[in-house]
């Protein structure tokens, strides 16, 4: 039911008070839910795209995937983004190339390891978010954070040590992706104070798929035909993973903190491996529950105490 007046909002600005509507879609309650639906969308989404990857070229499926969405929201919005500062134009760009490098990294990372590790592995860009604030500012780390990355290098440590599992490319690429998704974030905090919502979503997300195409048209073969499950894919991509789900994440993170995004989007990873483990992609053995626990538990003491301490609750 949140999902209407939300996709309104975006579309049409601040709604005019309805009588029979009791959602407040500036508050924070409703950007935490648009939050957590998108974690909810992407974790289904990159079981998805494993199956996708199997038989479609990964570069392609991202290059068609955005810029069906950015077409879309382009002809939805165009009267916005001509309406966008130079500034923000140039934020607009840089965002949609940190999206593009942390996207094509995990897709293609995808090929080599379970939708469920890549997802965990990913969630790390979110104790990479606060790192790259402390070295932006050239302030020493705060000691939860040190405490955060030894939790997390503890459950890569269970995760990968006596298990089925194997660090080898797909888990190399995903973490540099993480590295890649951090920016992203950052970016962004940066992009919203200066654009509206909608201009910003469909600009980044064009961005992405200009450069996904054009590194699919160097270095893959162009697929010869469109499996059914591709189809699905890229259908679903466009719809929830690209248009959906980028635009209650960048409207959201109006109202609240990056950090504080960044503890619901992690959420993806919770999402995904339960999707994971349904359809039979990932087996767990108790070092592995007990290793993907920690790297969670890590990143969560990285983003708590940025914003119970150092952010607000809102944005100007």
């Amino acid at each position: 039911m949140l999902v209407l007046p939300i996709f309104m909002a975006l579309l049409s600005g601040p709604l005019p008070h309805i009588t029979n509507v009791r959602i407040n879609l500036n508050s924070r309650w409703s950007a935490d839910a648009g939050l957590v639906l998108a974690a909810l969308s992407w974790g289904f989404n990159g079981n998805l795209i494993k199956l996708t990857v199997a038989a479609f070229p990964p570069l392609y499926y991202l290059g068609i995937r955005f810029l069906l969405a950015g077409v879309i929201m382009t002809a939805l919005f165009w009267h916005k983004i001509l309406q966008m500062p130079k500034k923000a134009w140039l934020w607009a760009v840089w965002a949609g190339a940190m999206l593009f490098g942390g996207f094509s990294l995990q897709t293609v990372g995808l090929q080599y390891t379970s939708p469920g590790i890549s997802a965990f592995l990913t969630m790390t860009s979110f104790i990479f978010v606060p790192i790259f604030k402390a070295l932006i500012s050239r302030e020493l780390p705060e000691g939860m954070l040190v405490i955060a990355v030894v939790l997390e290098a503890l459950g890569m440590g269970l995760l990968f040590s006596g298990n089925s599992f194997v660090f080898g490319w797909g888990e190399m690429l995903t973490l540099l992706s993480a590295i890649m998704f951090a920016v992203h974030i950052l970016v962004v905090d940066k992009a919203v104070r200066l654009t509206g919502t909608a201009a910003l979503a469909s600009v980044q997300v064009s961005v992405t798929g200009c450069l996904s195409l054009l590194a699919a048209l160097f270095l893959e073969q162009y697929p010869g035909e469109f499996p059914m499950i591709s189809v699905i894919a890229i259908s679903y991509g466009v719809i929830f993973g690209s248009i959906g789900a980028y635009m209650v994440q960048t409207w959201a993170q109006r109202l609240t903190p990056p950090s504080h995004a960044g503890i619901l989007l992690s959420l993806e990873a919770i999402f995904a491996l339960m999707f994971s483990l349904f359809f039979g992609m990932d087996v767990l053995t108790r070092n592995g529950v007990m290793g993907l626990a920690l790297v969670f538990l890590g990143t969560l003491v990285a983003e708590w105490p940025l914003n119970s301490k150092k952010q607000g609750c809102s944005r100007s």
